[in-house]
């Protein structure tokens, strides 16, 4: 019979990550040691970590205190589950990892838990029902990510028809959300690691995904969201999720339609492009922008697009923006066509 061991080991042997050069002798053990936590963390679901933990506490533990971690829930070995995975793979832990673990155990160790020998039908709290869910949604969420990396295009479908199977409460979409802003925050930390990178576009996809199902306001940059039928509009647009170059995200072409005032920047020429709406507001149409007044739309090009974007991304309101651009950002204004691309990001939307 085959154990939890026995299918992550075919796993790993898949894809050929080796944990074995995770140790003191590696050139960075610390970086080194993330890597690894960080594939398990894509790669392995919580029962498997779970299992991880009880086949090393078997040996590293008391016998008796078996029951004990078999009746805690999985996704209480998030972290201690990826550790023994890691370690049971070859890879060697840093101190301070192998402190921080030995301090956790112990404290997993005083939990309460009901053991009982047999239970045909255990009873669930509202609460404990909303953590399985929120457990098995972002699971499911990470999978589909990790699965089409490299084919992102089919990521935002896949996932909003994933929303609508479990049709979360709005409390569980802003905690979803909470989750994989934070990942997206942690993943551009890391981002100069070419793995972690490859997760950063999916990711924010997801977040974006979010943002607009949540209708948050600080997720979706200060407006209301947006609707099916924006969503529809804005289907055959083309723009870039993420410019790893400045660090700057995009938020959604979804959010255009109904909107007054939107900044654009095209990571490709450096320009950043606003468009101030007409009477009738900003719309989209193919892949172009419409309903843009002419004589207050313009473009100018960056000289320090890393500098200058995240005041822009910041700015609570248009007249801010207006201010940025025309004192702080020198140069000629250039006539605007609307058009979206693969190079451009949507960086701030007002209603």
């Amino acid at each position: 019979m085959k154990t939890a061991g026995d299918h992550v080991d075919m796993q790993r042997k898949k894809l050929g990550y080796d944990f074995a050069a995770v140790g003191p002798e590696s050139a960075d053990h610390a970086k080194a040691w993330r890597d690894a936590m960080d594939w398990v963390r894509l790669e392995i679901d919580y029962p498997d970590l779970k299992r991880s933990f009880c086949e090393w506490a078997k040996t590293a533990r008391d016998a008796d205190e078996l029951a004990h971690w078999e009746g805690l829930d999985a996704w209480q070995f998030a972290t201690v589950g990826r550790i023994t995975f890691c370690m049971q793979q070859g890879a060697v832990a840093p101190e301070d990892t192998s402190s921080w673990f030995e301090a956790k155990v112990s404290e997993l160790a005083k939990l309460k838990v009901k053991i009982v020998d047999a239970e045909p039908e255990r009873k669930l709290t509202v609460q404990q029902r909303r953590n399985i869910e929120y457990v098995d949604i972002y699971s499911r969420l990470e999978a589909v990510c990790n699965k089409f990396a490299a084919e992102t295009a089919e990521i935002e479908p896949r996932v909003r028809k994933l929303m609508a199977a479990y049709q979360p409460n709005q409390q569980m979409l802003k905690r979803l959300y909470d989750h994989f802003k934070e990942s997206f925050s942690d993943a551009m930390r890391d981002r100069d690691n070419p793995e972690v990178a490859k997760t950063v576009e999916p990711i924010l996809i997801v977040v974006n995904v979010l943002a607009l199902s949540t209708g948050n306001a600080k997720a979706v940059a200060d407006s209301r969201g947006a609707t099916a039928k924006s969503i529809k509009q804005a289907s055959k647009v083309k723009y870039k999720q993420v410019d790893m170059d400045t660090a700057v995200a995009s938020v959604s072409p979804a959010m255009i339609p109904g909107s007054n005032y939107v900044v654009l920047y095209n990571a490709k020429n450096r320009k950043v492009s606003i468009y101030a709406a007409g009477a009738d507001g900003l719309g989209i149409k193919g892949t172009k922008i419409t309903g843009y007044d002419e004589d207050h739309s313009y473009s100018k090009i960056l000289r320090k697009p890393k500098q200058t974007l995240p005041t822009l991304r910041d700015a609570t309101n248009s007249k801010r923006v207006d201010k940025i651009m025309g004192e702080y950002i020198k140069g000629k204004r250039h006539t605007v066509n609307g058009r979206m691309t693969k190079d451009t990001l949507l960086i701030k939307v007002f209603k």
